[in-house]
């Protein structure tokens, strides 16, 4: 279910492991400086499980030889409104896949 989610709401899925219970997707360009993806998780709650959705976002750092690619990550701060609601969309559309399947 996370993995679906995560795949149809961003350019695809870059790590899966069903042992570590995380999905990861391809990062998406959003300009030419900059670029985020998303990290999923199934983590306990209560006596139950949840779903933990992260949004990662990055800047391009000025490259010390051509050719090289270099990013940082950005402060929570610079993107937390955008960042949440899309983390809140996956979630909650992984967790509409998980009833639908009970």
């Amino acid at each position: 279910m996370l993995f679906e989610s995560i795949e149809e709401h961003s350019p695809g899925v870059d790590v899966s492991s069903a042992e570590q219970l995380l999905v990861v997707s391809r990062y998406e360009t959003l300009s030419e400086q900059r670029r985020r993806r998303l990290v999923g998780r199934v983590v306990p709650v209560g006596r139950g499980v949840g779903v933990k959705v992260l949004a990662e976002y990055q800047r391009r750092e000025p490259a010390e030889s051509p050719g090289e690619e270099r990013w940082s990550s950005e402060l929570r701060e610079e993107h937390a409104e955008e960042a949440q609601r899309w983390e809140l969309q996956v979630a909650r559309d992984a967790e509409r896949r998980f009833h639908r399947r009970r």
